[in-house]
């Protein structure tokens, strides 16, 4: 969108005149525009109505290094459209980019175009000392930031410091400042110091302070995420520390879960970190790993197909026609993958195989969830919400669950507490929470005279007012929807009542997969109940889970008798919408239910035989506990500047 504006802006026209953008759920596309800015999301959309894109001479794909998996699909398609439409042209660019590997695909040549680039100095590390993988990293990067702080060469540009994750860039940013405040107080005279963070999901007035300069003869440490890499820039940067250090997701379809893991970085992305130190200046970069441990890097960032849920991906190119067994890719996701994708879309209702061919079709229900441009589980809940009078809040939800997290992370103590004391927050349901927090929301909107007021509101109850402005936004576009796929009345309506199961009967159409229950030890943790089909049966459990903490449900283990060991309170069971991994194993957004939903809203998924009762709480008891543990990180040492030995 910033791009669309920034270039409507030099063409001196108004967006949505000769300039347009379409992003989902906002589109500023007009008769006359001639030139469209859109997410390869949108696009790929838009092929499902216009196969050959008719409307368009030219297509030029951004950033194509980054490998989303909309871009893949659109690059083996775009692949075959040039061959049917000799009047268009595709242009694929990037700063980094693999052109062999795409040239080859393509059958295409290659253009090559110098950037405008200041001189970068860079610095290694002299030897293999240090790992990619020890957990020292942010302590060598913290000696590092203060080495170019306190070093008379360096003393003067900023500095843009990346760290893996927001718990690392918290960390840094409070030992910095208290080291800035020490330093401006024993050095009179010398320049002050400010220190910021930058990550996505940070509120967007805090981002923006990162382009504000420092005061008069001051220095800013910016300490963010790889969103610096290519996003933004920011002038003023003449030093970059770059660890080497990512914090990737890759999924797991056997276990259905995403495991967060620190990873090095690719050559592609060391490059482009170093590039922020000559955007606007001359200026340095200092890689805290060795010219050798460079080498070893993976050329190019591994394609997301490769570690991505693709449920969602297989519901679009079955959509488009396109067999995703089949399919020319580029880089071929994992045969497990795609099974799983159509294991989870067959047992949504989504997808039929056809007897004849055996290839997978788009059923009644997936054609509905195809034209809507949100996660097939929320579509299934939708349309299940329209059966059971519950349309509205079900739509409120899915927007909520649709946009970065409303509630901000509160680094102080007492933050999550203070929230979940608040008269939103409902112990048992992390869902009716979101519910709440929306209507409350809108109420307040209602009575706030402009927007600093409902800022005001939203910081002080730690809620983002950008994303629940979002929020607002998706749940209209939605609305709109809902009368082209044929689902109900898609009014606000009342408040869910905890005491009526309409809601977890809902969220259980579209996760059925995701059901746990307390493993009924003091220290077990939730214990999931991971299964297939109704007729592939049970499968082995998984325990030693537990809410994230940004969840608010509250729980205890259920007590046990401890002479037997039986247990003599009933454990509770929840529904939840996604579960990661870390050096721990969390799930998101749960609910508490009542296990006998499994069986009377599920028939088709969950058998008597298997489960036996669903209120026995010896059920699980029966299953295989799996210990999976994740690689820790080691140590570092300490560095000083322009010293990297």
């Amino acid at each position: 969108m910033s791009v669309a504006e920034r270039v409507a802006a030099e063409r001196k026209c108004e967006i949505g005149e000769e300039v347009g953008y379409s992003v989902r759920f906002a589109n500023t596309v007009g008769p006359n525009t001639v030139l469209r800015y859109a997410t390869d999301g949108v696009l790929l959309r838009e092929l499902i109505g216009d196969p050959k894109l008719s409307k368009y001479a030219c297509v030029i794909l951004d950033e194509v290094h980054e490998r989303t998996l909309s871009t893949d699909i659109l690059m083996g398609v775009l692949r075959d459209l040039v061959h049917q439409r000799e009047d268009l042209t595709v242009v694929l660019m990037s700063a980094t980019l693999d052109t062999d590997k795409f040239s080859q695909f393509f059958n295409c040549g290659v253009l090559d175009i110098p950037g405008r680039l200041f001189d970068v100095e860079t610095f290694h590390l002299e030897t293999d000392d240090r790992s990619t993988a020890d957990a020292g990293y942010l302590n060598a990067t913290i000696d590092q930031t203060k080495a170019l702080l306190t070093d008379e060469e360096t003393q003067k540009g900023d500095i843009l410091v990346f760290l893996p994750g927001t718990d690392d860039i918290h960390s840094a940013v409070a030992e910095i400042e208290q080291f800035a405040e020490r330093f401006h107080t024993d050095n009179e005279g010398l320049s002050s110091i400010t220190v910021l963070p930058l990550y996505g999901s940070l509120p967007l007035s805090q981002q923006r302070k990162v382009f504000t300069p420092p005061p008069p003869g001051g220095r800013k440490v910016i300490f963010a995420t790889n969103v610096a890499e290519t996003s933004i820039t920011i002038d003023g940067i003449e030093h970059v520390i770059d660890p080497g250090l990512v914090k990737e997701m890759a999924y797991d379809p056997e276990s259905r879960s995403d495991r967060l893991k620190t990873v090095p970085i690719s050559q592609a992305s060391a490059v482009q970190r170093r590039g922020r130190a000559g955007r606007t200046r001359a200026g340095t970069v200092y890689r805290l790993y060795s010219e050798s441990l460079f080498s070893q890097m993976a050329k190019e960032t591994s394609p997301a197909f490769i570690r991505s849920n693709l449920t969602s991906v297989v519901l679009q190119m079955l959509g488009l026609g396109l067999n995703p067994s089949t399919f020319s890719f580029i880089d071929p996701p994992p045969p497990a993958a795609v099974r799983s994708a159509l294991r989870t879309l067959t047992d949504l209702g989504a997808v039929t195989v056809d007897p004849t061919t055996s290839a997978p079709e788009l059923t009644g229900v997936g054609i509905k969830l195809n034209r809507l441009p949100i996660a097939p589980e929320y579509g299934v809940m939708l349309l299940r919400s329209a059966e059971l009078g519950i349309t509205g809040p079900v739509l409120t939800l899915i927007a909520m669950m649709e946009v970065p997290s409303v509630v901000l992370r509160d680094f102080s103590p007492g933050g999550r507490d203070r929230i979940s004391a608040s008269s939103f927050a409902d112990s048992t349901s992390d869902h009716r929470t979101l519910i709440n927090i929306y209507n409350e929301f809108i109420k307040q909107q209602k009575l706030e005279e402009d927007d600093a007021g409902l800022d005001r509101w939203c910081l002080s109850r730690r809620l983002s007012a950008r994303s629940l402005l979002t929020a607002v936004n998706v749940r209209d576009q939605l609305s709109n929807l809902c009368s082209t796929v044929r689902v109900g009345d898609s009014g606000a309506g009342t408040p869910v009542d905890p005491s009526d199961d309409k809601l977890q009967r809902c969220i259980l159409r579209g996760f059925y997969r995701n059901v746990c229950a307390h493993g009924g030890s003091a220290g077990g943790g939730l214990r999931l109940l991971s299964l297939n089909t109704k007729d592939e049966g049970i499968m082995p459990g998984v325990t030693g889970w537990t809410p994230h903490p940004s969840s608010f449900v509250r729980g205890k283990a259920p007590r046990t008798d401890r002479a037997t060991g039986e247990i003599i309170k009933d454990r509770p069971w929840y529904v939840f919408n996604k579960q990661f991994e870390t050096r721990r194993k969390y799930l998101l957004t749960l609910t508490r239910i009542q296990p006998s939903l499994l069986l009377s809203d599920m028939p088709h998924v969950f058998s008597s035989a298997a489960l036996k009762d669903a209120a026995d709480t010896r059920t699980l008891d029966v299953m295989k506990i799996v210990e999976r543990s994740v690689a820790g990180v080691g140590k570092a040492g300490r560095r000083r500047v322009k010293r990297l030995r």
